[in-house]
């Protein structure tokens, strides 16, 4: 598997830990200790995941996450926190995040959740190759609206639909 993943961790162990346990199976992954590294880093570097914690100095892993999903649209972000929030976890995602990791977190969990992402990802981008994707699934849904906004909203609930999960979704707006 040649995966890249950047870890934005202000923990330092934490941080070397994941890309312990990455580099077991077989993806390599590069250490941010800021949020500001991170993006430094996306500007010369290619990632194919981002594992972002939520509680970093300066910008905290919202706002960070905010700057990803504007400069790096394709980026799957993974939010990792301590904060067992149902709200941050429903903000994360709204905000763009692919998933979220509750801490502590184990090392099956951390694999499972980058083979979820990832898997969900190679998905989605099979899908895009096909030009009329994103508008046969609008007009199938009866969907109006062609902007940016729409095409990832119905996108998100094209990948949530393909889940087998029963979780009700609700989107408003």
């Amino acid at each position: 598997m040649n995966v890249t993943v950047l870890i934005i961790d202000d923990d330092a162990e934490l941080a070397l830990r994941i890309k312990s346990i990455l580099g077991d199976d077989d993806m390599q992954g590069v250490v941010a200790a800021s949020g500001e590294a991170g993006l430094t880093l996306l500007e010369t570097h290619s990632f194919d995941l981002c594992l972002l914690d939520y509680d970093l100095p300066a910008m905290n892993g919202l706002e960070v996450l905010q700057v990803l999903n504007a400069q790096h649209p394709n980026l799957p972000v993974i939010l990792m926190t301590g904060h067992h929030s149902l709200s941050l976890a429903i903000r994360a995602i709204q905000v763009g995040a692919s998933d979220f990791l509750p801490k502590p977190f184990n090392q099956a969990q951390l694999l499972t959740m980058v083979g979820r992402v990832l898997q969900k990802m190679g998905q989605a981008n099979q899908q895009d190759s096909g030009k009329n994707m994103i508008a046969d699934l609008a007009a199938a849904a009866g969907v109006v609206g062609s902007s940016t906004v729409m095409r990832d909203l119905i996108k998100k609930m094209y990948l949530l639909a393909s889940q087998p999960s029963s979780t009700p979704v609700f989107i408003h707006g």
